[in-house]
């Protein structure tokens, strides 16, 4: 199976987007927003820098990869062991907030409050001026409030912590639905009319706790299995900025991938590698022919370009 390149994918979703028949949903991981919020590596080490002497020694014995992803889940058990389930929720947060231009240059006491209180940040992420938005998330954001009828918008279903996507569906003049998921996974049906629905399957950086570890990761979800089967039936979803980590939730998306004749899905997957052939499930998914898979995706080229070529609604 030939990957597609970047120009095939613009053309493949401009068409749903204008012409398809299906619904569309987007899942969506850190590429997305790689060049506002900081990466797995920056939580590794701001880990590490928190321990000194015996426990800093432990620190590197335990954190080992291979891969940047499994040094994470390393490093945010060693948090959670040796500090606590908040500690790590707070430094979740502080991440996030590396998205706010100028945010280590603030007062102490403003960092605080952004640190402590839930409703400061629930009020900021109203305000769109607050934030920094690449240049795709900001696209992305402009496609699913104005470029995509509103009967034909499927969810945003993401793995990460941030809230750039509502801030990017509010900067672009619509309102968002966000919830985050219980221990069980189930996805609800918003009623929130008109909203573009966001879901974030592994937590939200405020009013939630976030899954991190190994074990908190991969532990079963009883509901989240069919709540993706039922919210993404017979929808073309493109899956970008997410290389599929060893989690519940890729494990949920793979087997509801395996049920493809009777979900009616149609799937894109981007990979930012050129040939993608590294990545772990890449080959897995050569053997449905309901997927596409493309290489070399830029998200924040190809989105933008996607926007500029549809129209807006009327």
């Amino acid at each position: 199976m030939k990957y597609g390149d970047q120009a095939s994918l613009c053309e493949q979703l401009r068409h749903n987007i204008e012409a398809g028949s299906k619904p569309i949903a987007f899942i969506v991981g850190s590429g997305l927003t790689c060049s506002s919020v900081p990466g797995v590596q920056w939580y590794v080490d701001k880990i590490r820098s928190d321990f000194t002497g015996e426990a800093h020694d432990r620190f590197n014995e335990k954190v080992v990869g291979p891969t940047p992803a499994e040094k994470y889940q390393q490093a945010a058990e060693f948090a959670k062991m040796n500090r606590s389930q908040d500690w790590l929720n707070r430094l979740i947060r502080l991440g996030v907030l590396q998205a706010l231009p100028g945010f280590e240059n603030l007062p102490r006491s403003m960092i605080r409050e952004l640190l402590d209180d839930d409703r400061v940040l629930s009020r900021i992420e109203r305000d769109p001026s607050y934030w920094l938005l690449g240049d795709g998330v900001r696209a992305l954001g402009c496609i699913l409030g104005t470029k995509i009828e509103e009967d034909r918008r499927g969810p945003v279903v993401t793995t990460n912590f941030d809230p750039l996507v509502e801030v990017a569906v509010r900067s672009a003049g619509n309102n968002v639905s966000t919830q985050w998921l219980g221990s069980d996974g189930k996805i609800t049906n918003s009623d929130a009319g008109g909203a573009v629905e966001i879901v974030h399957v592994h937590g939200f950086y405020r009013n939630a706790t976030t899954l991190n570890t190994q074990s908190q990761l991969t532990r079963p979800r009883v509901r989240l299995g069919g709540s993706i089967r039922e919210r993404l039936r017979g929808h073309y979803v493109l899956v970008c900025g997410y290389g599929g980590w060893q989690d519940c939730f890729t494990r949920a998306l793979l087997e509801r991938i395996r049920e493809d004749d009777d979900l009616d899905m149609e799937i894109s997957w981007a990979w930012h590698g050129p040939a993608s052939t590294e990545e772990r499930i890449a080959t897995e998914l050569h053997n449905f022919d309901a997927i596409s898979q493309f290489g070399g995706i830029d998200l924040n080229t190809l989105f933008p370009k996607v926007n500029q070529a549809c129209p807006a609604i009327r």
